[in-house]
């Protein structure tokens, strides 16, 4: 088990059964995003291509939708898997959690960021704290 204190943006933890990505951190909220499993992404995908089909979404106009908040990772621990923004911001998050050694690769990093600061469907705090972030190309 591992402090939160430890993780940086882009850091992989699993807690209660279930894989997040940390984004950033404040006294009074955990900002992550989950891991979605590949059935999960399969049908989120499913949704989203059904709906631009019939013209209701399309990716630059998500139409307020969190649930289409994603990007589709290529980093190899999850490749093809969603990363999904629905809830990023959890206020009691337990300390008990482990972190899996693991840290998206460079493009997963660059999308996730992108994800956030450009589609402002997460938490203002949670762009403020991500915008800024510099990613090195190592």
């Amino acid at each position: 088990m591992n402090d939160l204190s430890s993780l940086v943006f882009g850091d992989v933890f699993r807690f209660q059964e279930k894989e997040y990505i940390f984004l950033a951190m404040t006294p009074k909220a955990l900002y992550c995003a989950i891991i979605l499993s590949q059935l999960q992404t399969a049908s989120v995908v499913s949704a989203f291509e059904k709906n631009v089909a019939t013209g209701r979404d399309s990716k630059p106009n998500v139409s307020n939708n969190k649930l289409y908040c994603f990007v589709i990772l290529e980093t190899a621990e999850f490749k093809d898997r969603m990363a999904n923004f629905v809830n990023t911001g959890y206020e009691d998050f337990s300390s008990l959690i482990a972190k899996l050694g693991i840290r998206l690769c460079v493009k997963d990093l660059k999308e996730v960021k992108k994800e956030i600061v450009e589609t402002r469907m997460v938490a203002k705090e949670l762009i403020e704290l991500v915008k800024n972030i510099d990613i090195p190309e190592v």
